[in-house]
């Protein structure tokens, strides 16, 4: 049998590169052979891996394995984003019997789209822009605030 089994993290965060959830130790390994299947993902979600236990070739005849299989559930939470150093421009205008506007400026224009309503206006009086930020890899990343 291959006893008490011993997994690596299985908790992780989305960073753009493979996350790999492996087996460190397990009882008898000098004559089981193990593979892992669905142990390698990278984008964020919840997956299974499997373990899959075999006797090493020569070990048939004397040992009997009780349990051939063990799965373990592992996590790539979604990266983070702040959207910073949020700025507008052409804040204050002045009459000039055109439409006008606003725009906004952000630091994370790689990862963000912005949406903006209520930016444009022809008229004199006080107007409200409101930007609506939105992740481009909605699988991988989320906005916190």
């Amino acid at each position: 049998t291959p006893g008490t089994i011993v997994w690596s993290d299985t908790a992780f965060v989305y960073d753009g590169t493979n996350k790999t959830v492996s087996i460190t130790s397990f009882e008898n390994s000098d004559v089981i052979d193990v593979t892992l299947k669905n142990n390698v993902n990278k984008d964020a979600g919840e997956y299974e891996a499997a373990a899959k236990f075999a006797l090493k070739t020569g070990f048939n005849d004397n040992y009997v394995l009780d349990v051939t299989e063990a799965y373990k559930k592992y996590s790539i939470a979604k990266k983070q984003i702040v959207v910073s150093n949020i700025t507008w421009t052409n804040g204050e205008l002045t009459y000039t019997g055109s439409e006008q506007s606003i725009t906004v400026s952000y630091a994370e224009t790689s990862l963000v789209n912005v949406a903006v309503i209520g930016n444009k206006a022809t008229n004199a009086g006080y107007y409200t822009a409101t930007a609506m930020f939105t992740v481009k890899d909605s699988k991988n990343y989320e906005i916190i605030n």
